[in-house]
Order: structure tokens, then sequence, then C-alpha cells
């Protein structure tokens, strides 16, 4: 048993990652606002039916690596939108970042691509494994609390 256990963990540790992440599909891009309102185009990537790895982009850069192994990426994503607007939330941490990413860098909006790996057809239980593996990979700022070593 734990033969195949490290064998999972070694495929997923050497994994070609650049490969990987050339397979993402664009979901959608969403406006965040000072205001703590938000602007962004309907998803037609099918991402309400899929689960996987999402990462978020600022200016083509990484800023966050989430993961949607329970529910669709889309549901995801309106936690996300859902926790930015709503300053009490405790539910979702990156609301919190991306509103002091806006204070902290004194801008009025910021606009976010969003994009995705469809891993619906894959054991769930890979997903969170690839998560850490991307965000450590791409150092994501907005994930710094959760990296591995």
């Amino acid at each position: 048993m734990f033969e195949e256990l490290n064998a999972t963990v070694n495929a997923i540790q050497n994994i070609d990652l650049d490969s990987v992440l050339s397979k993402q599909t664009f979901m959608k891009s969403v406006t965040l606002y000072n205001d703590l309102t938000t602007d962004g185009i309907r998803d037609k990537s099918g991402a309400s039916k899929k689960h996987g790895v999402y990462i978020h982009y600022y200016n083509d850069k990484p800023l966050y690596v989430g993961k949607a192994e329970r529910q669709s990426i889309s549901i995801r994503q309106s936690q996300h939108l859902g926790a930015f607007r709503n300053p009490k939330s405790i539910a979702e941490r990156s609301g919190k970042k991306y509103r002091d990413f806006l204070n902290e860098n004194n801008l009025k909006s910021i606009k976010i691509d969003i994009w995705y790996l469809d891993l619906s057809n894959y054991p769930k239980c890979i997903i969170p494994m690839l998560e850490l593996e991307i965000m450590n990979y791409l150092n994501t700022p907005f994930n710094k609390e959760n990296q591995i070593s």
C-alpha cells in the first residue's frame, strides 16, 4: 500500500507543470472595484460543471491558486466574489486579500482573469495535491500561508 502511495506522491511532485499549465481553459474576467462592487462577463466555459484547479491572474501574473473538488469551479468563483464584496465574510480569505491589494496599491479597480484546469475526469483527491504543487511553482502571493516547503 505505501509503495503505491509513494508512487503517487512522486508522480505528482515530478509532474511537468509547464505542460500542465499550458492546458488551462479561460473562464472569464472579473473587475473588482475599491467600492466593493464587481463586474464581469458571463462564464461560457462550462466551469459550472467542472472540478479542478483555478488560477486568478492580474496583468498576466498569477495572484491566487485555488481548488474546486467538492463544488464546481463556478461556485468557487462566486464564493470568492461574495467574500470580496462582504468585508465581514470569514468563509473565504481571498476577499480580504483583494481588498487589501486594491488599498495598498491605491487602485480603483483590478481586472482578474480566471483560468482553470479541468480535472473532472480524475479522482478528486488529486485536486488538492496538484493545487499545492502549482501554488508553490507559481509562488502566488495570495497563497503564501498555504505553501509547503
